[in-house]
């Protein structure tokens, strides 16, 4: 099963199918949970953050979305969040991922 796992990594067409099914995991614990995420920022500062995104926590959608607008590419690597203690979008790279895990709301 390891070896499956590198082999998909180290395979492009199959590096991005194991960044968009980690991306789908990520999403689906936090549209069902409050999460604490443990992260290396860019800058290579370690950060906590208590995100999710369940709807509940969620601000209310104040404009409309241009359907005419081009669609920007999905990037499987970046995972966007509701920070709950700093009340704003946050986002943070998969790969960065130090510790993952759910806590009490």
């Amino acid at each position: 099963m390891q070896a499956k796992i590198m082999e998909m990594k180290q395979n492009p067409t199959h590096a991005d199918a194991f960044k968009e099914a980690t991306k789908r995991v990520f999403q689906n614990i936090l549209r069902n949970n409050v999460c604490e995420v443990k992260f290396t920022k860019t800058n290579g500062e370690v950060r906590t953050m208590k995100c999710t995104l369940l709807p509940d926590y969620l601000p209310e959608l104040t404009t409309k979305e241009d359907t005419d607008a081009p669609k920007k590419k999905e990037n499987f690597e970046v995972i966007n969040v509701w920070d709950i203690d700093e009340e704003g979008w946050r986002s943070f790279r998969q790969e960065s991922v130090i510790e993952f895990g759910e806590v009490q709301a």
